[in-house]
């Protein structure tokens, strides 16, 4: 068989070990073609790496010793987490206690929050005055904002017409130049 299809055979994943040893046997001669002159690298560095014998002692040490770092850094980053999650937790119930601690203890009821559970105008009609009289202010605060933004839509439009325009002029000088220069 041709030693380019061997090749093909062997990329594409095909070759038998049979093969692939023709291949190094091949590649490993002092004179090959100059197109094949790019392979006699790798199959060398395949021959060297397949000469080396490793120790499984070695291996089993490798191993091992990574299965135990592995299991000393869950550990680690089990008990940090679970040191996290407490930190968390005992600053969230200090945090509610002290809380607690001040609202229970204000002396003036009116500083509490208990003013919120009953209503502040005793008659209706006031209330109804003043609620109208702050939308009416909301409302007013938006209006002047609102022309604002006209004044900045009508801005934004005479850009864009300005853009189109030189956009247009740019177009009509750049025929302008192709045409002198296919006249050229």
């Amino acid at each position: 068989m041709n030693i380019e299809e061997l090749l093909e055979k062997y990329f594409n994943a095909d070759a038998s070990l049979k093969e692939e040893e023709e291949l190094k046997e091949y590649f490993a001669q002092k004179e090959i073609p100059e197109k094949l002159e790019p392979y006699r690298e790798l199959f060398r560095s395949f021959s060297s790496i397949s000469k080396e014998k490793i120790n499984d002692d070695y291996i089993e040490e490798k191993i091992f010793g990574k299965i135990d770092n592995a299991k000393i850094k869950s550990f680690k980053s089990a008990s940090v987490k679970f040191a996290y999650i407490a930190a968390g937790v005992a600053a969230a119930v200090l945090i509610l206690l002290m809380a607690y601690v001040q609202y229970s203890t204000l002396p003036d009821k009116n500083l509490r929050l208990d003013y919120l559970s009953h209503d502040t105008y005793r008659d209706p009609h006031k209330a109804y005055e003043e609620t109208r009289n702050a939308l009416l202010f909301v409302s007013a605060e938006l209006n002047k904002g609102m022309d604002q933004l006209e004044k900045l839509s009508q801005f934004n439009r005479s850009i864009e017409e300005v853009q189109k325009n030189l956009n247009l002029e740019n177009y009509q000088q750049s025929k302008v130049k192709g045409g002198k220069n296919n006249e050229n």
